[in-house]
């Protein structure tokens, strides 16, 4: 119930991915079936060596507005209210935002036969900073074959100044 503890401002750890990891060298995901992640799916720090391939990434839209549905129901008297201790005037959780698929930041990667539908960043390739252990940008990243559906496309990342 993580979603919960954000709108009452007690998360400290903020919404949670399905995979993160950070700091590591020869990756290699494949087969997998990842779902409504509340955040970034999958998002990978600091590597070396990645291959992603072959799985699917998917956010059930449909579902999350149908849970939209409990915290409007009854005037804001519906179950997720109630689990909310009677708040009223919620609509979470909000259409899906920032479920990006795939944030890889690191070199030597490459992407390929992903389906992902996830109405935002299908693959969104991340500045890497210059404290890295693996590398000092994001560098060597091929991204081919892919079917993006409802989403926004392949981004690269926007570093600041």
């Amino acid at each position: 119930m993580w979603w919960i503890r954000e709108y009452l401002g007690t998360n400290h750890f903020g919404r949670p991915h399905i995979v993160k990891i950070d700091r590591a060298t020869n990756i290699e995901m494949a087969g997998v079936r990842y779902l409504n992640s509340p955040y970034y799916h999958i998002g990978v720090t600091d590597f070396d060596g990645g291959y992603f391939h072959d799985f699917e990434i998917f956010v059930n839209v449909k579902g999350q507005l149908e849970l939209g549905k409990l915290f409007a129901a009854n005037n804001g008297h519906g179950i997720a209210s109630t689990l909310l201790g009677g708040l009223k005037d919620i609509s979470l959780p909000t259409f899906p935002l920032n479920t990006d698929g795939l944030d890889p930041r690191g070199k030597n990667i490459l992407i390929e036969r992903l389906n992902i539908t996830n109405y935002d960043d299908a693959v969104a390739v991340k500045p890497l900073s210059r404290n890295g252990k693996y590398g000092q940008c994001s560098e060597n990243i091929i991204v081919r074959d892919c079917n993006i559906y409802f989403g926004v496309g392949m981004t690269i990342g926007a570093v600041l100044p």
